[in-house]
């Protein structure tokens, strides 16, 4: 009897270490299964927001916007556009007093367009990028392999990095546009130092721009998503 008594007691135990055995390969299996789903999730996230990134880079290669950017950034009508433009390269032809007071006029109508337009896409790359790196961070998580390299959140980075110093040079060149046409409507020419001094700190802010330019295009042409 006692012998009987041991085995049922083994049996009983045998069991329920199998039961136990069990539930815990479901369990197992449930939770890879779980994180299997969640890591799809996250790629299919990564990809859709790549895929954002891809048509913002590629409008801002082009200085362009997106259709948010132009309902809240508009231009000054045509005919002051193409006034403005106008005069503004005739800064170094002795422009007369009422040219310069039209000028002037027309300066806080069309003069910041393109840089506010731009300023207005980078701040929205900027987000969204941000938004790509937390992305990345979580999938990263739930895989053993480096998510940051394979997407190459450090050369998006690096992208919007330049497309912000572009945005700063080109309210840089604004900001020296407003100098020469104040300088020249209080009196000085286009040859006195003053000005000569701010045409050279545009010209130092145009290859500055270049350079940041060609960074740019070299970054876009190392993310192999373009």
């Amino acid at each position: 009897m006692p012998n009987t008594a041991a085995f049922k007691k083994y049996q009983t135990t045998l069991v329920i270490a199998v039961i136990i055995g069990l539930s815990l390969l479901a369990g197992m299996f449930i939770a890879s299964e779980r994180l299997e789903t969640f890591e799809l999730s996250a790629r299919v996230q990564v990809s859709d927001q790549k895929t954002v990134l891809n048509t913002i880079a590629e409008t801002i290669a082009r200085n362009g916007a997106d259709s948010v950017t132009e309902a809240i950034i508009r231009d000054c009508p045509v005919a002051e556009r193409l006034r403005f433009d106008l005069l503004l390269g005739q800064l170094d032809q002795q422009l007369g007093s009422t040219e310069l007071r039209e000028l002037e006029q027309l300066f806080s109508s069309c003069a910041s367009f393109f840089a506010d337009r731009k300023a207005l896409m980078v701040a929205r790359f900027t987000r969204e990028i941000e938004v790509y790196e937390g992305q990345v961070n979580l999938l990263d998580t739930l895989t053993t392999s480096n998510e940051f390299d394979a997407f190459q959140v450090e050369q998006w980075q690096e992208l919007v990095a330049y497309e912000q110093t572009q945005s700063d040079l080109f309210t840089t060149l604004v900001i020296a546009q407003k100098q020469i046409i104040d300088a020249l409507i209080a009196g000085q020419s286009a040859s006195s130092p003053p000005v000569v001094e701010i045409l050279t700190g545009v010209q130092e802010t145009r290859e500055a721009l270049v350079f940041a330019r060609a960074k740019a295009a070299e970054t876009r042409a190392s993310l192999t998503s373009l």
